[in-house]
């Protein structure tokens, strides 16, 4: 319903239900548990979340509902991200479109830096300055695995 709501889209959830009983004769033994293994839930949920067909649990079934696509269109009313709630005044985006690598080892930071590999106030960990980080697209990062020095 989450995702309907937020993309103001039809939402098709197919879950599977599946009971001891359907599990194949010469699978290995799962132990002792409940005869439901998982309950299903299957839905159809229109863009403002509500429930056209479903939730199916605890029984196979098919569910069938009529979309009307109009709903889409009365749903982006309230929301619309990329209409008339569109500020590109106030916001961008920005599309680095240049090769960079995934990974990148703490070495290349200090080769660029010339900074040595371990800081005596941090044992061995690595220290990468913000300095280091220019042109990365890591300046800032609070989150970068590699430890900061807070004194810099």
């Amino acid at each position: 319903r989450h995702i309907a709501c937020e993309g103001r889209c039809f939402v098709l959830s197919c879950n599977q239900f599946v009971t001891r009983d359907m599990m194949p004769a010469d699978w290995e033994d799962i132990g002792p548990g409940p005869e439901i293994l998982c309950r299903g839930g299957s839905a159809i949920v229109d863009p403002l979340g509500n429930y056209l067909a479903g939730p199916l649990y605890d029984r196979e079934g098919i569910l069938v509902a009529d979309l009307d696509l109009n709903r889409i269109t009365e749903a982006r009313y309230d929301f619309d991200p990329v209409g008339h709630y569109n500020r590109p005044d106030v916001f961008r985006l920005l599309v680095n479109e240049e090769p960079m690598a995934a990974v990148q080892q703490a070495a290349a930071f200090r080769r660029h830096s010339g900074r040595a590999a371990a800081s005596p106030d941090h044992g061995d960990r690595d220290v990468v300055h913000d300095a280091d980080l220019a042109g990365t697209g890591e300046e800032g990062r609070l989150d970068s695995p590699v430890a900061r020095d807070a004194s810099a």
